[in-house]
């Protein structure tokens, strides 16, 4: 993972991306998702973490030392030829959920999932409802 300053996104209050690789490519197959797909999840979340207790943010050496509390997903291995996209839907949001109560210390505060098209949402929905949460109705217009 590489964490990278958000450019011209900082106009619409990102202070963070974190670049990831959640496929891999391989000669007469295309592209595949990785198959750890959930460590995506948590070990964004710990990168996270990491930055807010990093000796630079508290020394305040950074030009905007606020902590990072929220953080948006893409529906990672959705689109996905050899695996099932609720199954792939479920598994993520399983998995940001593990990370906060595995980490009740976290200063995350605020976990998206990017649901870009209908088809998105309705897998966000679906995967809330398997899972028994709540489902949040959050609409971002830019």
């Amino acid at each position: 993972m590489i964490v990278t300053r958000p450019g011209e996104l900082r106009r619409m209050n990102v202070r963070a991306i974190f670049h990831i690789a959640a496929q891999h490519g391989e000669p007469c197959n295309g592209y595949m998702t990785i198959r750890s797909y959930t460590s995506v999840i948590s070990n964004a979340l710990e990168t996270m973490d990491n930055l807010n207790d990093s000796l630079v943010r508290r020394l305040m050496l950074l030009r905007h030392p606020r902590r990072l509390t929220s953080i948006v997903f893409p529906l990672l291995g959705t689109r996905s030829r050899e695996l099932d996209a609720i199954d792939v839907t479920v598994d993520l949001v399983r998995e940001a959920r593990k990370y906060v109560s595995l980490w009740p210390e976290t200063d995350v505060r605020a976990i998206y999932f990017l649901a870009y098209t209908q088809r998105d949402l309705e897998l966000c929905e679906a995967a809330f409802q398997r899972l028994g949460m709540p489902l949040p109705v959050t609409s971002l217009s830019v």
